[in-house]
């Protein structure tokens, strides 16, 4: 978690907390004012997370939004941005934007895991993760399905299985993702009890199970029962994540359990998309 910056300053966003970013949603009740502004700093991506180089440079350009929070909510702010970002990440730092003091977010160690310059703006909503990653996922359910009906007598149901077990831990790969970026470094846990609380999860949930669905599953680890219940997001983001931990931990057993697991996937696979889609609209 990152120390408060001098509160009294706005915010410099450029990466997940513009508008229309992943973060944004976590401040927007806060915000006083937004105005779109470039800094000449240079813009990078280290894995998936942007950040600008300490000192300026007049050949560059870094598109962002200059935030300015309502009086009463300066720590309420401040405090959100620093529990999502990281201080092994970034520091605070103070620069003038259109000739005013504003807070910015500096990236540590700049030369480490070979970060990319990307150009002068940043856009959550082309990472792979969400998109390349999210057609795979689909394209491979298809040609399940489509091998399940059309060539039934070829269909290796174990290795099959084990391709729906890979798409599954893909899928959650991109949730941790977003998730991560979103809220911070906190527990999986934390973070997937975050995840079912937006509104976004809730109403997603109920569209593609609906009201009536229930399946259970126990933990391979202690044979604890968890529940699908479109009615309890919390327990039905359980029961999906169980799913994932039993197959990374320990595998599920391929006979008879392929139909759950495809399920499962294509029901998280529309509502995750449903979330990014809000997200990123």
């Amino acid at each position: 978690m990152l120390q408060k910056p001098n509160i009294k300053y706005p915010f410099f966003a450029y990466g997940i907390f513009k508008p229309g970013q992943i973060a944004y949603s976590r401040i927007e009740k806060y915000v006083k004012y937004v105005s779109q502004e470039d800094i000449k700093h240079r813009l990078f991506l280290r894995d998936g997370i942007p950040f600008i180089s300490r000192d300026s440079d007049e050949t560059f350009n870094t598109s962002g939004f200059l935030i300015e929070f309502r009086e009463d909510f300066l720590y309420d702010a401040y405090d959100v941005i620093c529990e999502v970002e990281s201080e092994k990440l970034y520091y605070w730092k103070e620069i003038l934007v259109c000739g005013k003091p504003a807070n910015v977010l500096i990236g540590r160690k700049p030369s480490r895991s070979r970060p990319i310059p990307i150009g002068k703006n940043f856009d959550g909503s082309a990472d792979p993760y969400f998109n390349e990653a999210i057609e795979v996922i689909s394209d491979e359910i298809k040609e399940y399905k489509k091998i399940m009906k059309e060539s039934y007598k070829e269909f290796d149901e174990i290795k099959c299985f084990f391709k729906l077990q890979r798409n599954y831990i893909l899928l959650w790969a991109a949730i941790e993702r977003y998730t991560g970026l979103k809220y911070g470094n906190g527990s999986k846990s934390s973070n997937n009890e975050k995840f079912s609380e937006e509104c976004i999860f809730q109403e997603s949930l109920k569209k593609h199970i609906g009201e009536k669905e229930r399946r259970k599953i126990y933990r391979t680890d202690t044979l604890d029962k968890i529940e699908l219940d479109s009615s309890s997001p919390k327990d039905s983001i359980d029961y999906y994540y169980t799913i994932r931990c039993n197959i990374v931990h320990r595998g599920k057993t391929p006979f008879n359990k392929g139909g759950i697991v495809l399920k499962s996937l294509e029901e998280l696979l529309a509502i995750f998309q449903d979330v990014l889609d809000d997200t990123f609209k």
